[in-house]
């Protein structure tokens, strides 16, 4: 800093030269000054982040007596990292929601606090684009966390859809099973049949009860009885869209169980066709 303002000093007493060039040098010496400024920020927010990992590994050395005063002093000193290069230096602010977010995850096992860090350290990487921090040790833990987040997720998800599916299928069991000759010989015809007979077959003994054929019951009729090679496709999404369960979801058990039947068979027919 001493240099800086001994140099502002020199240019704001050389009278020998003029203003313009005054002005040009005192402009060099505000930038190397604003530039001096950036790297001590950094220089501080890396020494933060050091600073944290070593209290941080001083609080995790005895596993059964957890420091949870040095693990908040750790969790502190990231964030003021964080704080003191936002807008700065965009990789060590990266570094340091990193950090924060390893601390949540695997520390005090917070995953609502864990993963919004770490995606948002995610997106700083990505935006110093092409560079790529592929292989750098605090990019791969982050990625490897939100990685472990996501399976656990989606493993979530799929054993609450399973338990939904199963309650489904017990509360439609009885309907089903007064259907069953009706849907096998529902059944029977989609596979013996043609997707232009189908089509008929189900629009004649099964129209559609969604408005969006109601309003325009003629002309879906038609484009039915006219469909040939051209249109099959477009009729079929067409009456995939008509029975779907999701459009059909406010009607009687029995009908609903007929939607996702027709639904099936015409999912069939709509595969047939295009590996034609």
């Amino acid at each position: 800093e001493r240099p800086l303002i001994e140099a502002e000093q020199v240019c704001k007493r050389d009278h020998q030269r003029n203003s313009h060039a005054r002005l040009a040098s005192l402009s060099q010496v505000y930038e190397l000054r604003d530039r001096a400024l950036q790297h001590a920020y950094i220089a501080e927010s890396r020494r933060a982040i050091a600073q944290a990992d070593q209290g941080l590994n001083q609080a995790l050395r005895n596993a059964e007596n957890l420091d949870m005063d040095g693990v908040w002093t750790a969790l502190d000193k990231y964030q003021e990292a964080g704080v003191l290069t936002r807008a700065r230096d965009i990789e060590t602010e990266a570094i340091a929601l990193a950090r924060r977010g390893r601390t949540y995850a695997k520390v005090m096992r917070n995953e609502a606090l864990a993963r919004p860090l770490l995606r948002a350290a995610i997106e700083l990487a990505a935006s110093l684009a092409p560079r790529s921090f592929h292989g750098v040790k605090w990019y791969e833990d982050c990625t490897k966390v939100l990685q472990e987040y996501q399976s656990a997720t989606a493993a979530a998800d799929a054993r609450a859809e399973e338990r939904a599916q199963a309650e489904v299928e017990r509360s439609e069991a009885p309907t089903r099973e007064k259907m069953k000759g009706e849907l096998k010989a529902l059944e029977a015809f989609a596979e013996a049949k043609s997707a232009f007979s189908f089509l008929e077959h189900v629009y004649s003994k099964y129209p559609p009860r969604t408005p969006t054929f109601t309003k325009h019951e003629a002309a879906a009729r038609k484009k039915v009885k006219d469909a040939d090679a051209d249109t099959i496709k477009n009729v079929l999404r067409a009456a995939l869209l008509h029975y779907h369960s999701d459009k059909n979801g406010e009607f009687d058990m029995k009908w609903r169980i007929l939607c996702k039947e027709i639904t099936k068979h015409l999912n069939g027919k709509y595969n047939l066709i295009k590996q034609i």
